[in-house]
């Protein structure tokens, strides 16, 4: 992809002529990935939806699925977003398609893509991930704390930057331009920028790795888990050189 792909994407888009998204927007529009609205906007600071996230994501992942019926057209995204551990039984009642019709946290959202990576059996790089708990995300302790582990997972992933003065926001809803902008992180590895904090000061720290298995249920349908495990052990030379 050229950034001329880029540009003639997005110049569709009578909305995004300055907008800080504007690359992201245009790679995923070329990708097919995203679609702007019948009156040529892209609506850039508008809120996604559940639905429309998980659809994003499951097609940045290579899947191409027909949508389903009229009413709930993407039911089928949903159900692969089951399949491939994004999201799982007890978090989301698959039947309430209401719950699915709702804005998307930004903390659902990286949960979402921290198990995404973890699925393609991708694993943090040497990042001390307790540092960028207690230093760099300046308001984790307003995470809810079943999203804790992943918005860390997600932030030495490179997938996040969080939003101002080194805050996340996990409560707020996820716009559009920063759906387009996570996505196209998750695609290409090269505009991921990892956070290597400085360890000097740290006697012990703390690191989250993460396993993806496959299981057959009785129904005889593949689910994928993963499981996050915490260890402790002494900074060494090699992590203060990373």
């Amino acid at each position: 992809m050229t950034e001329k792909d880029k540009l003639d994407s997005v110049n569709q888009f009578s909305d995004m002529d300055v907008h800080w998204s504007k690359n992201d927007v245009g790679a995923l529009t070329h990708l097919e990935i995203i679609n702007g609205f019948p009156d040529r906007t892209f609506r850039p600071n508008a809120t996604l939806q559940l639905y429309q996230f998980l659809k994003l994501a499951i097609e940045a992942m290579g899947h191409q699925l027909e949508q389903g019926f009229e009413e709930y057209w993407a039911i089928n995204h949903i159900n692969m977003a089951f399949f491939e551990g994004l999201i799982r039984e007890g978090e989301y009642d698959l039947d309430n398609h209401d719950r699915f019709k709702q804005p998307i946290t930004r903390q659902e959202m990286a949960r979402i893509m921290s198990r995404a990576l973890l699925s393609r059996w991708i694993m943090p790089h040497y990042t001390e991930l307790e540092i960028i708990e207690e230093e760099i995300i300046k308001d984790i302790r307003t995470v809810t704390n079943e999203f804790r582990h992943y918005i860390i997972l997600a932030y030495s992933f490179g997938l996040l930057k969080g939003r101002t003065e080194g805050n996340f926001e996990p409560h707020a809803h996820l716009t559009r331009a920063e759906g387009a902008t996570v996505i196209t992180r998750f695609i290409d590895e090269d505009l991921r920028e990892t956070i290597k904090p400085d360890l000097s000061h740290k006697k012990q720290v703390t690191l989250f790795t993460g396993h993806s298995r496959f299981i057959i249920g009785k129904d005889g349908v593949h689910h994928v888990w993963q499981t996050i495990y915490e260890c402790k052990r002494e900074p060494d030379i090699i992590d203060m050189l990373i």
